[in-house]
């Protein structure tokens, strides 16, 4: 390819990402506008921080197509059980996988933006504290809760009156699915975490496990997602070529590396799903 033909080419990729880019600048600006025009002193900082938040999704958690895809494979844990409500629901991408698969649900958000986007896409959503959602929803009245990478900003008190909250707004045999990054990895619990400042804290799973349980739910179940690629971890040492000598001293190296390569990196996040036990108890009281 001749050089000019190469920077028209690179010109028209540019000129298409503008214009993808376009809707979304627009609707930031009408927000900012609208926060201006309704005269509420706080209304344009809320709108900017929004804003400053939705973008610092769209650089470091991932796209709305990735976000899809890691919240896909818990979608079969919630098909056939009734209403989904999805607390802190984002851009909607769980409430759009669950729109595609024939299972009603709606999502709520403090972030206006984010609920517009939502709103943009056809999806039931609305600005309001997940806490009075909860709370609002019938008793026994969900098939499913779910939430992803909510639980790191709330204190412990919150955290278990969300639970709580969530227990009784699900029918027996309902699930509850929390997703949170994972402080067993070093990695991610040193570095990564803290890239959203507003996280509060990481969440050790046995400690989540123990909160569902002191909940009532039962059985729970872990699972580890979003491991880091083999390109971000550790290399290894090829055993091929090497003396028998030099190969056994290369495996334990590289059992070694396995332990370390665990520790640092490990998933990502992980997911702990509960169950509302079908011939439902009553929740553990307060300790």
């Amino acid at each position: 390819m001749r050089h000019q033909d190469a920077l028209h080419s690179l010109l028209d990729a540019k000129l298409e990402a503008y214009r993808r880019e376009l809707p979304v600048l627009r609707g930031q600006l009408l927000s900012l506008l609208a926060a201006v025009e309704s005269g509420e002193p706080a209304a344009l900082p809320r709108a900017i921080e929004e804003q400053t938040y939705l973008e610092l999704e769209r650089r470091h958690r991932g796209t709305e197509a990735e976000i899809g895809d890691r919240i896909a494979p818990y979608l079969a844990a919630l098909a056939g059980r009734g209403a989904v409500l999805d607390l802190g629901c984002g851009r909607g991408e769980a409430l759009e996988l669950l729109r595609e698969r024939g299972i009603p649900a709606r999502g709520v958000d403090s972030n206006a933006e984010m609920v517009a986007r939502c709103r943009e896409k056809g999806l039931e959503a609305e600005r309001a504290d997940l806490f009075e959602a909860l709370a609002a929803a019938a008793e026994g009245s969900l098939g499913g809760v779910i939430s992803f990478h909510v639980v790191e900003h709330l204190p412990p008190a919150a955290l278990d009156r969300l639970l709580r909250l969530a227990w009784r707004a699900l029918v027996p045999g309902g699930v509850l699915v929390l997703e949170t990054p994972s402080p067993l990895s070093l990695v991610v619990g040193a570095r990564n975490f803290w890239l959203d400042p507003t996280h509060l804290r990481p969440v050790h799973p046995e400690a989540l496990r123990l909160a569902l349980e002191m909940a009532g739910f039962e059985p729970v179940d872990q699972v580890g997602r979003q491991p880091f690629g083999a390109s971000e971890r550790l290399p290894e040492i090829d055993l091929d070529g090497l003396s028998e000598g030099e190969r056994l001293l290369a495996d334990r190296v590289n059992r070694l590396r396995d332990a370390l390569d665990e520790l640092l990196y490990g998933h990502q996040d992980y997911g702990m799903v509960g169950h509302k036990p079908a011939e439902a108890p009553r929740p553990a009281p307060r300790p």
